[in-house]
């Protein structure tokens, strides 16, 4: 039931082919943060999650930039989407 009703409504790539989905938002290895040796967001972190990432390592020496980034993606989208 829950797959019929995401098909009615396809997104940016309407393709009449797709039957099928992959959920792949608990897949640990996509939600990961690393900071050590370099900063990196899994492609499947939240904004509000990255968002809170992206101030922690702004305080570390020469990364203050990064509160810039925060607060902007911090303007996007509405709390909702942002946790999407």
């Amino acid at each position: 039931m829950f797959l019929k009703n995401i098909l009615k409504f396809p997104g940016v790539y309407r393709s009449q082919d797709v039957t099928k989905f992959i959920d792949v938002k608990d897949i640990p290895d996509l939600r990961k943060v690393q900071t050590t040796p370099s900063f990196q967001l899994g492609a499947n972190v939240t904004l509000t999650e990255a968002v809170k990432e992206l101030k922690i390592q702004a305080a570390t020496a020469g990364f203050a930039y990064l509160n810039e980034i925060a607060d902007y993606w911090g303007n996007i989208a509405s709390i909702p989407i942002r946790n999407v």
